[in-house]
């Protein structure tokens, strides 16, 4: 899907075509979306540039992911949005950027791209120019980023007050697969966090080398560095977040093994009490002739009584002991 985003009588304009043209010219912003072969074609008929495929925005190079084609920076970086899967998924964006236009390609939905869309729609200032929107739009993907720390750190405090004040239970097999199923929701979302900083960070970097290049004020070029600052931020909170899922995990597996543990205990003592009487009954069922008590009238009260002593003894030992 081709979006085109233009100023009009201080009202931002949306259109599919880029044969239209407003007051102040073509549109500041191209938004790209899944884009068909067709629009792709047109959108590099209209602006001269060659607008990347799907397979060359997910390459790894960094010679791929960002680069310069003329007067226009490209920048990839990849974005954490909720796909259809249960699982978090991320996305790659390309930033094509110069002093006439902006243009966004992307194969998905992240939150931040409808987030700036809706902002640029109430403040017509922010497509003032192709620099000042792309600016506003990576302090979208950013705060993002960190919205998206914050709400994981959160679930970090709830999962540490469930396993650690409301406990859970090896012997409802629900409970601790849920909170294993959480710890690891939670760390793939960081991961994808990770993973779209360290994208983010690279993106920064060229930005600040080609600010030239992209129009960029001396303003812009000092949010540039606030940006980067909040990256490392959002990095070093994201790493700390790391250190406490993996705790969770070896306190949440370590909990269930102690219960098992204590589960396994209780069975070995339970053997050992009924062993004393499983002796005496394994004695009284020998079939020897002269056993003093065969003709005894109270036989058989006796081995009964005699068996059951035996058991208490046994578990008033470890009773005093503390093992039970």
């Amino acid at each position: 899907m081709l979006t085109a985003y233009r100023i009009e009588d201080g009202r931002t304009i949306t259109s599919s075509d880029l044969a239209e043209t407003g007051t102040k010219g073509g549109p500041f912003w191209i938004d790209l979306c899944d884009p068909s072969a067709a629009e792709r074609e047109l959108v590099e008929k209209v602006t001269g540039l060659e607008i990347p495929t799907r397979e060359e925005m997910v390459e790894i190079e960094s010679s791929s992911r960002v680069y310069q084609q003329d007067n226009t920076l490209f920048m990839t970086a990849t974005l954490p949005y909720a796909g259809s899967k249960s699982t978090p998924e991320a996305t790659a964006v390309t930033f094509a950027v110069n002093a006439e236009q902006l243009i966004t390609v992307r194969h998905g939905e992240p939150l931040s791209i409808e987030l700036f869309r809706q902002r640029l729609l109430k403040d017509p200032a922010i497509g003032s120019s192709p620099a000042q929107a792309l600016m506003t739009l990576l302090d979208v993907i950013v705060d993002r980023l960190a919205d998206l720390v914050e709400l994981s750190a959160g679930e970090v405090d709830t999962m540490s007050t469930a396993i650690f004040h409301e406990g859970i239970s090896a012997r409802k097999s629900g409970d601790y697969k849920n909170a294993i199923r959480k710890v690891g929701s939670t760390g793939m979302m960081i991961a994808k966090v990770h993973e779209s900083n360290a994208t983010l960070t690279r993106l920064v970097y060229f930005l600040s080398q080609g600010a030239t290049v992209a129009g960029l004020s001396k303003e812009q070029r000092a949010q540039l560095k606030g940006l980067a600052r909040d990256l490392r931020s959002i990095r070093e909170h994201g790493a700390a977040i790391d250190n406490k899922l993996n705790f969770l995990l070896d306190a949440t597996v370590g909990l269930v093994n102690l219960e098992q543990n204590q589960i396994i205990k209780i069975f070995s003592v339970v053997a050992v009490v009924f062993m004393p009487p499983t002796l005496i009954a394994s004695v009284y069922g020998m079939n020897f002739a002269d056993m003093p008590e065969l003709s005894w009238a109270l036989g058989y009260e006796f081995s009964v009584i005699l068996m059951l002593a035996s058991a208490l003894a046994t578990w008033g030992f470890f009773r005093i002991k503390k093992l039970l």
